[in-house]
């Protein structure tokens, strides 16, 4: 299911609270205004490799009310990390809010608004292509001939860096580190992975998976420039 068919079942299901229900301190268009630079933001990410995705967008940002940018701004910096999809009255309750999958092979993450006239405003971003994403595609991507196996974790993990320089402006701006942190966690499972799969290639006597995953996690954060 695309991110399009997420909002016509989150809208046919009628699940869509009305925005007068919802009690939102607003001061002038400071949410809005929050809202335009999480869109610059997200939109500075740009693809260096052919295996990235780009980003999609739909709508106009600008009819989005000020109360919808009030939701998305408070569903964000209070999320707890968890996964948000296919869940669709808490994911537009009140006619805005995201979609979250930070476990999943494209680790998808999508803003919508429900604007008049059945249309919205949406913006997905994901930092690899799906079928890109699985680790037998990264392996046959990266792998080079007589290549220093730790040459292999640092092309992976700068493949993975642009779109982690982005996520972390993201969590700042949503002052939640919850979504950066959870790259990251994302990032070492797919590196670990597909360093495993090589290891097995080589005939290693020691397996990386049994290697923590917050080794991994650590070293990479690093390389990212921490938080």
């Amino acid at each position: 299911m695309n991110w399009k068919d997420i909002l016509k079942n989150a809208i046919t299901q009628g699940r869509v609270k009305e925005i007068e229900d919802i009690d939102i301190d607003i001061e002038d268009d400071d949410c809005r205004r929050w809202l335009k630079r999480l869109d610059q933001i997200i939109k500075s990410y740009k693809p260096t490799h052919k295996m990235h995705a780009k980003i999609r967008t739909d709508g106009d940002i600008n009819e989005v009310t000020e109360e919808q940018a009030c939701l998305i701004k408070s569903k964000l910096e209070n999320h707890d990390g968890s996964m948000v999809i296919g869940q669709y009255q808490k994911g537009v309750e009140g006619g805005a809010g995201f979609f979250y999958s930070p476990d999943g092979f494209e680790h998808s993450f999508i803003l919508v608004a429900i604007l008049p006239r059945d249309r919205e405003w949406g913006i997905e971003f994901i930092p690899v292509r799906g079928a890109d994403s699985f680790r037998q595609t990264l392996l046959k991507e990266f792998v080079k001939p007589d290549e220093p196996f730790l040459q292999l974790f640092d092309d992976l993990v700068s493949f993975y860096e642009p779109y982690g320089k982005m996520i972390k402006q993201f969590s700042k701006h949503c002052n939640n580190r919850v979504f950066f942190d959870n790259y990251i966690s994302y990032v070492a499972r797919r590196v670990k992975g597909v360093l495993s799969m090589r290891s097995k290639q080589l005939g290693s006597f020691r397996s990386i998976s049994s290697v923590e995953d917050d080794v991994f996690e650590r070293s990479i954060k690093k390389k990212f420039g921490g938080y």
